[in-house]
């Protein structure tokens, strides 16, 4: 089986934040984690964030986007995904980033692993939620 692992839930296992340990033990249950490259652009510029906006260490901040990245075991071409992004986020008022993560779950057939509340409930009701 295969999970999509999107930012906010990547970040928060490298952080350690408490609600990410349900996502953290699921990655121990897939055969394979997936992620659109969006998700290189959008974890270094979290990242950014980190150094810039807290108190942070600049090497420390660059760590938490590396150890996020090494969770995913492939990065997938997300050009073929704009059109069902674009639509998803459309149905849903929910951002298009997002919908990549959600677009790509849906083609793979795969459980989207996120921390963020509204995109979970979303990917539940179009049954790729975990």
């Amino acid at each position: 089986m295969i999970g999509v692992l999107d930012v906010s839930a990547a970040f928060g296992i490298v952080r350690g934040v408490e609600d990410a340990k349900v996502v953290e033990d699921a990655l121990k249950t897939f055969s394979e984690i997936i992620s659109p490259g969006l998700f290189v652009y959008e974890a270094i510029n979290a990242a950014w964030k980190y150094a810039k906006f807290t108190e942070l260490e600049h090497e420390h901040a660059f760590e938490i986007f590396n150890d996020a990245c090494d969770f995913v075991d492939e990065f997938v071409d997300d050009l073929n995904l704009t059109s069902k992004a674009f639509e998803l986020a459309l149905a849903s008022n929910h951002s298009t980033y997002d919908c990549f993560y959600l677009a790509l779950a849906l083609e793979f057939d795969a459980s989207l692993l996120t921390l963020d509340k509204k995109l979970l409930k979303l990917a539940k009701s179009v049954g790729v939620g975990y």
